[in-house]
């Protein structure tokens, strides 16, 4: 249909296990050119601030969707990440492990989140996503991918937009330094809800101009309910 954007490369990069903070064989997820599909999962990354360096921080929430039967009062989740660019050249990896416990009033499932940062050069990177319930052995992935711009070079360019609640420094937050949002990987939100959304502006060209923002939020029928 109209306004698909499709990228392609030719051949792909096979999976491994990705670096010495993966244990071997803790998740054969993570190596397996398709995914496994007992735990599903959503990723959603974005460069969020450029360093000195030329690196980019890049902003990524993982979402893993737990089924609540035949779950334990505590249980363990281990989710694990490997960030290669398009020559197949690793570029990082990550692994946080969890407790996890299904909360009060809980239907089917529930949702845990890990959020981490990576830094990145300007590229296009795929994203290898995997998760293990370690007691009840069941596992899932995904492949995603992300796009970082060389903020340093263009005279006027954005980081993704984020969309959550009002951050502190405190509570584990680690986007907090740079941006005031606690970010929420949610779309769907109440009517009473308070969301803010946040992005940072790069303006290169000098001598600095002013710059205008225009904000349009559209609902699922497509219809403006906010322009500013």
């Amino acid at each position: 249909g109209p306004g698909v954007e499709v990228r392609a490369r030719r051949g792909y990069v096979e999976g491994r296990t990705a670096g010495a903070s993966i244990q071997a064989g803790m998740n054969p997820a993570l190596g397996r050119l398709i995914p496994a599909t007992q735990l599903s999962l959503d990723l959603w990354a974005q460069p969020a601030t450029m360093e000195a360096t030329g690196e980019h921080n890049v902003a990524m929430m993982i979402d893993v969707l737990l089924p609540t039967a035949g779950a334990r009062p505590n249980e363990h989740l281990a989710v694990a990440w490997s960030i290669v660019d398009m020559g197949g050249k690793d570029r990082g990896t990550g692994r946080q492990d969890l407790t996890v416990s299904p909360p009060a009033g809980a239907g089917d499932s529930y949702r845990a989140t890990v959020q981490a940062l990576a830094m990145l050069p300007p590229g296009h990177y795929d994203i290898r996503v995997s998760a293990q319930l370690v007691e009840r052995n069941r596992r899932g992935g995904l492949l995603g991918d992300v796009v970082v711009p060389d903020y340093a070079k263009d005279p006027l360019s954005a980081s993704g937009v984020f969309l959550g609640s009002i951050a502190h420094a405190s509570g584990g937050n680690q986007l907090a330094r740079f941006l005031a949002v606690k970010p929420t990987t949610d779309r769907t939100f109440a009517s009473d809800e308070s969301v803010v959304a946040a992005m940072r502006v790069y303006q290169m060209k000098q001598p600095l101009q002013p710059v205008s923002v225009h904000a349009t939020i559209l609902d699922r029928r497509d219809k403006v309910v906010f322009d500013n």
